[in-house]
């Protein structure tokens, strides 16, 4: 991450930022040619360019952390409209090993198959009213095996000594999510990235979008053994 990678041919999208704004033009730029590199589009870089243009502008100055970025994504999020959320989520989660230079992260990035969504063809997003479908998700009725990752991951939270109510919040999250991925038998990161990101707009307060993505990544690991 110590030089730039050269983005001047006319495939690429031209990226202009303030001074102030140097670390998160650098890591556009690696962001986009590593894209590139990976078969990327013009236009599919094009896009991604627009939305980061819009971030960056939260994260200049700022801490580099992953708390205060999830803070400024939250914040750019507020300026988006919730229909596109789940591809700027599949971004963000991309571009952060870049703005923090992470080169581990990158690589990983870059040797599994999935790590990239150059389409970002996404499920349509969870929107309404989040009682009805809070409601609608309890009422909903789980296979067997559906039933066995809740109850595998109810018991390692109680292992933990969470609060039970807190335990019963965190299990009703993780059904949320199975409740979306029921249609899908595909075991794969992408397909339950896909399905986290779809959902997270039906949650207006900030600190449950938080809790739920702490969810998500604890389940997943329950959810995947099968």
């Amino acid at each position: 991450m110590d030089q730039v990678p050269d983005m001047s041919d006319s495939n690429n999208p031209q990226v202009h930022f303030p001074p102030e704004q140097a670390r998160e033009q650098a890591a556009l730029v690696a962001y986009l040619n590593f894209l590139k590199q990976h078969g990327a589009l013009p236009g599919q870089l094009e896009k991604r360019q627009l939305m980061l243009n819009a971030l960056c502008t939260h994260l200049s100055g700022i801490e580099v952390s992953g708390q205060a970025y999830r803070e400024a994504v939250d914040n750019w999020l507020e300026t988006v409209e919730k229909s596109k959320w789940p591809s700027c989520l599949a971004m963000v989660r991309e571009y952060f090993p870049f703005w923090t230079q992470n080169v581990k992260e990158i690589a990983r990035l870059a040797s599994e198959a999935d790590g990239i969504d150059l389409e970002q063809a996404q499920w349509q997003s969870l929107e309404g009213d989040f009682s009805v479908i809070w409601r609608q998700m309890e009422q909903t009725r789980l296979s067997q095996q559906e039933m066995a990752y809740l109850d595998n991951y109810r018991h390692a939270l109680q292992m933990a000594y969470l609060d039970e109510k807190l335990v019963d919040t965190r299990v009703k999250l993780a059904k949320l999510l199975l409740v979306r991925l029921k249609n899908t038998s595909n075991r794969i990161p992408r397909v339950y990235r896909k399905a986290v990101d779809a959902t997270v707009p039906v949650f207006q307060l900030k600190e449950m979008r938080w809790l739920f993505i702490e969810v998500v990544r604890e389940f997943f690991y329950f959810w995947k053994q099968s």
